[in-house]
C-alpha cells in the first residue's frame, strides 16, 4: 500500500450519514509512494475502500489521469478509503501473526502425533518383551 489514505464523511441535518443519495465522483491525488506500490506504472493504480463487515479492502473501478497525478471512483457510501496498485488486495493475503499461529499450530499437532506414536510404539514393545520372557521353572 502507498501512503494515500483518506475517510470521507458525511452529515445531513447534523446526523451522520453512511450512504449517499446518489453516486459522486471523488478524485484525490496520489503520491511517489503510491506508484511505487504499484510496481512504477500509476497506470496500475486503484481506489478501494476497507469493508469493515468483509474485514478487508474492496477495489472500485478507477479511472487514473497520469497528467493531472490524480486518481478518480464513483462511490455511493462514505467510508475510509486508500490508493493502492492494481493487485495489491490478492497479494495482500494473510496478515503475518496469522501465518505465524497456523505455523505454530501446525507444528504442535505435529509434535502431538509425534508423542502419541512414540508411546504407542513404546507401548507395544513392552507388551513384546512380555510375550517374549519365559515363565518362570
Amino acid at each position: 500500500m502507498g501512503d494515500t489514505c483518506f475517510r470521507i464523511t458525511a452529515t445531513v441535518d447534523g446526523e451522520g450519514v453512511t450512504e449517499l443519495g446518489d453516486d459522486v465522483t471523488i478524485c484525490i491525488e496520489y503520491s511517489a509512494a503510491d506508484v511505487d506500490a504499484a510496481g512504477g506504472d500509476p497506470a496500475l493504480l486503484t481506489i478501494a475502500y476497507f469493508d469493515e463487515d468483509a474485514g478487508e479492502w474492496e477495489v472500485l473501478p478507477t479511472t487514473v489521469d497520469e497528467t493531472e497525478g490524480i486518481v478518480c471512483a464513483t462511490v455511493d457510501h462514505v467510508s475510509d478509503w486508500a490508493v493502492l496498485g492494481e493487485g495489491e488486495v490478492e497479494e495482500a493475503g494473510l496478515a503475518w501473526w496469522h501465518i505465524l499461529l497456523i505455523v505454530l499450530a501446525a507444528f504442535v499437532v505435529l509434535l502431538l502425533i509425534i508423542v502419541l506414536f512414540s508411546r504407542r510404539r513404546a507401548a507395544q514393545h513392552r507388551a513384546y518383551e512380555l510375550e517374549e520372557m519365559p515363565e518362570p521353572e
